[in-house]
């Protein structure tokens, strides 16, 4: 069996740490036996009425309420923790809820969404169902007239047969047609341009009735104009055979002036050649090279005009008698070429 001693008080005390009901037999064992046993009542066996055994009672109460009161921290802290994890369990739960809230309205507000656009597609579809319903009511009622008509064709068809057969046989007998498709487009063809000549030549027939009476008109109504136009016109040829006479006489002059002109031309060309070769031929006497275009004649002719002057300049100094040139130095002057 196991004890619990008590270290802090002057008595060292021991109690079992069995439970109470473990103990009851031999509680009542003991009470059994004492009873028969006859005691004396020793003055040993008194209880005391002093200070020390209220002290030593104070203080073993002192010591099982320090030791409960020790035990009972030990429970606070225990459940303290207990309490903090439970604490932080809610909050746990309360973040979670928190969540679940916020995942909850979001999920009712995109059913809600989804609600809206299924109700809308809904309507859609329905409308569309509908547009679909009348659509395959017209194609049936139109299913209806071409079943009609088909029948109605055949029915053409059957009675136009020996009229098939008859097209067949002609085209047949023809060389000028391969089957009855040409036969119909050449009858087509002619049915075709028969209608066209004949509003053709209505609209020309009431054109020229048009016209008619529009010429009956305006000769009834310029009856006497054209009098006075005949009597323009006679004036008006007087007026042209002098015109043409004076335009002889100025076609003669033209003639001559043009005649004049060309020959003035080529007196012109003569002398630009006469230039040039003037020009080249001084150019070749001085030894200097020809900087002047064939094109440019003003400035050939200020280049001529400027050499006459230097060789007046030197026949003024030579007659003078102020430089002599010997034989070797004088220029051998040649007469220039005439142009042909």
């Amino acid at each position: 069996m196991a004890y619990r001693t008590g270290n802090k008080g002057i008595f060292k005390l021991t109690y079992p740490r069995t439970p109470p009901y473990n103990n009851t037999g031999d509680y009542l064992h003991s009470k059994a036996t004492l009873s028969r046993l006859q005691f004396r009542n020793y003055e040993w066996d008194k209880p005391r009425h002093d200070p020390e055994l209220h002290l030593t009672a104070g203080r073993r109460i002192f010591e099982a309420t320090k030791e409960a009161l020790s035990n009972k921290r030990e429970w606070a802290k225990h459940e303290h923790l207990k309490l903090e994890a439970q604490w932080e369990d809610l909050y746990e739960k309360e973040e979670k809820l928190k969540d679940t809230f916020v995942k909850l309205s979001q999920f009712i507000r995109s059913n809600q969404d989804k609600r809206r656009r299924a109700e809308q597609i809904r309507q859609e579809d329905y409308i569309l169902r509908m547009q679909r319903t009348k659509e395959i009511e017209r194609l049936q009622q139109k299913i209806a007239l071409v079943v009609e008509s088909k029948k109605e064709m055949d029915a053409n068809i059957c009675s136009l047969k020996m009229y098939e057969q008859y097209l067949n046989q002609v085209v047949s007998a023809s060389e000028d047609f391969k089957n009855a498709d040409d036969l119909i487009m050449r009858y087509e063809a002619l049915v075709n341009t028969r209608n066209i000549l004949g509003r053709r030549q209505d609209e020309n027939l009431r054109e020229l009735e048009m016209a008619r009476a529009k010429t009956a008109r305006m000769a009834e109504e310029n009856s006497f104009k054209i009098l006075g136009l005949n009597n323009m016109v006679a004036d008006l040829n007087s007026r042209y055979n002098t015109a043409f006479r004076e335009a002889l006489h100025w076609e003669n002059i033209v003639l001559a002036i043009k005649s004049n002109s060309f020959e003035k031309y080529q007196e012109i060309n003569e002398v630009r050649r006469s230039c040039w070769n003037m020009y080249l031929l001084m150019c070749k006497r001085k030894s200097e090279v020809p900087k002047i275009s064939e094109d440019d004649f003003e400035q050939q002719l200020l280049y001529i005009k400027k050499t006459l002057q230097e060789l007046a300049t030197v026949k003024e100094l030579a007659a003078q008698g102020k430089f002599h040139l010997t034989e070797k130095a004088r220029p051998k002057w040649k007469k220039p070429v005439q142009p042909s």
